[in-house]
């Protein structure tokens, strides 16, 4: 399989089909089949933390020190249990267009990138396309891993990916990650709730379904909320949003920022008063996929902004070694804040004899 250029992750979750009861923490094997020889379809779904993976690469193939999910004891977890089982059995990967590509180079099964929305990377695929194409692969018995960006199951379809294995027959497992808004906050130096600040934080979608009749979204409470909002795909409605805010009586004053590209070495943080962060994040032209956060909380930045501060932050650097000899160079330049772009030049291979050495 060719191995894409690397791009940024902004976030992980795996919808795996796995072979019977593959993934489960303790299994060290998972069966190719029931004790007729026939494959039985199961669902495997994991919810990884938002998180640039690559960034704990170690020397060999396979030597990731992955964190443990939200809600899990790092006791209990497991890698060699699932993440390396789901990398060696996989025998398709559907992943999206905001995961990391160098988390591909762990495992030698088909990769195919999904995308509902206009690209020149890869081809568009509604929702529907994509339930089918896990629900077929299932189906014929293989092992899919589906990679996607944060947690689908907040302002996602998560959702209507299990909904859509549970109406074809097909068990599935979900094990919960960590949202976008918790990552990105931590990764720009702001923490959500804070015991002087924020007791309380709401998440709110910035895009709302538009085939709906009406809106749902309350800013006459969301202006007298005394926590930290966060939005969710808010970026090209903004303007909108900051508007009906202070209409609605928030405080043009109060600390707002929004994140783009969160967790990779592209992330910027523009911050501002509310009444002043459309033309701030206008002036930076910021791209998607982005968060707005809204609150007394984004102050903290000020002091502990970390990630962007890395000496190579926002660098990208071209790692020439070969594929297999690469990951110590690229967990180097991850760890400096660069952005690793695998691009062998050179191949090494033993030499058709020995004799002349012996």
């Amino acid at each position: 399989m060719n191995r894409p250029v690397a791009r940024p992750l902004s976030g992980v979750i795996w919808l795996c089909a796995l072979i019977a009861v593959a993934g489960c923490e303790g299994e060290s094997e998972s069966p190719k089949g029931t004790a007729t020889g026939e494959k039985k379809p199961t669902v495997h779904v994991v919810n990884y933390p938002l998180k640039y993976f690559a960034e704990r690469i170690g020397g060999q193939a396979l030597a990731v020190e992955f964190p443990a999910p939200a809600g899990r004891d790092p006791a209990y977890w497991k890698p060699d249990a699932t993440t390396i089982l789901l990398y060696q059995k996989a025998d398709l990967i559907l992943y999206d267009g905001l995961v990391n590509p160098l988390l591909l180079r762990h495992s030698s099964a088909t990769a195919e990138r999904t995308c509902r929305s206009s690209t020149p990377s890869g081809p568009v695929l509604n929702q529907d396309e994509i339930n089918q194409r896990l629900i077929a692969a299932a189906k014929e018995g293989k092992t899919v891993v589906r990679l996607n960006g944060g947690d689908p199951f907040i302002f996602g379809r998560g959702s209507e990916e299990a909904a859509a294995l549970a109406e074809a027959g097909i068990p599935f497992e979900v094990v919960p990650g960590i949202t976008a808004a918790t990552a990105s906050g931590a990764y720009a130096g702001i923490s959500l709730t804070h015991r002087e600040m924020a007791s309380s934080v709401a998440f709110i979608t910035g895009h709302e379904d538009p085939s709906k009749s009406e809106k749902s979204i309350d800013y006459d409470n969301l202006a007298a909320f005394q926590g930290t909002l966060v939005f969710y795909m808010g970026l090209h409605r903004l303007e909108w949003i900051v508007d009906n805010l202070l209409a609605a009586g928030k405080s043009p004053d109060v600390p707002a920022c929004v994140i783009s590209r969160a967790s990779t070495p592209a992330q910027q943080t523009v911050s501002a008063p509310l009444n002043e962060l459309v033309g701030v994040v206008r002036a930076a032209k910021l791209p998607a996929p982005s968060l707005i956060l809204v609150g007394e909380c984004v102050r903290q930045r000020e002091s502990i902004s970390w990630f962007e501060n890395r000496p190579l932050f926002g660098k990208r650097i071209g790692i020439t070694r070969p594929a297999h000899q690469a990951g110590s160079a690229l967990a180097r330049a991850l760890e400096l804040g660069a952005q690793p772009v695998l691009m062998p030049t050179i191949e090494s291979h033993p030499p058709e004899s020995w004799s002349a050495v012996d």
